[in-house]
């Protein structure tokens, strides 16, 4: 897949395309207005603790650390006419 990845002012871009023959193999059907669950995490690292970063996710899942094996963790996308919109 492609990327870019962008510094702002107020945090972070971030682009990805994925090939459509990636969801085709995985019977996914991609028309305007099917959604699907999705996970977002970042990872913040720091000198003090090079190996353990603190992660922060798109979703407020109600957690005191952001989980990825919780499923609150996981918003919807839901795809748009001309591209997709984070839910």
């Amino acid at each position: 897949f492609e990327r870019a990845v962008v510094r702002t002012a107020n945090g972070y871009c971030v682009e990805a395309t994925l090939p459509r023959a990636l969801f085709d193999e995985l019977g996914l059907e991609l028309k305007a207005g099917a959604t699907m669950r999705l996970g977002l995490f970042r990872a913040d690292f720091s000198p003090a603790r090079p190996l353990d970063p603190a992660w922060i996710t798109w979703v407020d899942a109600g957690l005191k650390v952001a989980d990825f094996h919780v499923a609150a963790s996981f918003g919807e996308l839901r795809l748009a006419e001309g591209g997709a919109a984070l839910e």
